[in-house]
């Protein structure tokens, strides 16, 4: 062989994609909030344990909805507990499973800054001129829900319903507010914790204004037998994910 067809030979070879061997590996639904998160909490686990996580995200509700169709996932990070209680009463999870691994929080946010001061006061929307507030959509995502819980507590829910852009999920809500889309986001504290890349300006809700956000994640039954799974399942647990969770995402952990 030439050297020139030699060349040609180790370019092809430089070119192929290359397998990488994995020990195992987990399929894992996740509620859009903790999506950056667990991306995070993914690649740590990878250069213990050589598993790959596989991420499917969305709102907590389709998520649901495709498992009890046969979605084929191993685990199950929800942004309530009301989702994870309803397959655990079907038998769907691995018995004992399911637990709290973070508790969300939500802020109030903008990217335009004429609204800085109006956010720093949690304002009254009745006396500010703006056109769009994105908001999850109550209907399927836990921090809708709460965003909703939160303007009605302000007394505002009904006067803003010409105003309010109801988003897939919380990533799109997110979305909205740092395009400048909307001119306000009810969005997850957790989102924020990670933008960098242009001014932000939040403020966050107090949880009293909303209920809990208890998000909780289980194993599903297909699982149980499935090393991998069980090993990312004990990981979630461990006081290494509630330290990153709380300090880097802004989570309160237990």
């Amino acid at each position: 062989m030439s050297l020139c067809n030699f060349k040609i030979v180790l370019l092809i070879l430089w070119l192929l994609p290359v397998n990488v061997a994995y020990a195992g590996t987990i399929n894992v639904a996740v509620a859009s909030n903790a999506l950056i998160a667990l991306k995070f909490l993914a690649d740590d686990f990878f250069t213990k344990y050589n598993h790959k996580v596989v991420i499917s995200s969305g709102s907590t509700g389709k998520l649901y909805s495709q498992i009890i169709n046969g979605a084929p996932f191993d685990i199950f990070l929800a942004a309530n507990e009301r989702e994870p209680l309803r397959l655990e009463q079907n038998n769907a999870i691995v018995t004992s499973s399911r637990f709290t691994y973070a508790y969300g929080r939500l802020a109030l946010c903008t990217i335009k800054q004429k609204f800085n001061n109006d956010i720093k006061n949690i304002v009254d929307f009745n006396k500010v001129q703006f056109n769009r507030l994105a908001i999850a959509n109550p209907k399927i995502a836990p921090y809708g829900l709460a965003a909703e819980q939160f303007l009605k507590k302000k007394n505002i829910w009904e006067v803003l319903q010409n105003k309010i852009i109801r988003a897939e999920n919380i990533n799109q809500a997110f979305q909205y507010v740092i395009s400048g889309n909307a001119d306000f986001g009810v969005v997850a504290l957790s989102q924020v914790k990670q933008y960098f890349v242009k001014p932000l300006y939040c403020k966050v809700i107090s949880d009293t204004l909303h209920e809990a956000l208890k998000q909780q994640a289980v194993l599903l039954t297909r699982s149980k037998n499935n090393p991998a799974a069980n090993e990312f399942y004990t990981y979630l647990k461990s006081k290494q994910v509630k330290f990153i969770l709380n300090n880097k995402f802004g989570y309160s952990v237990n």
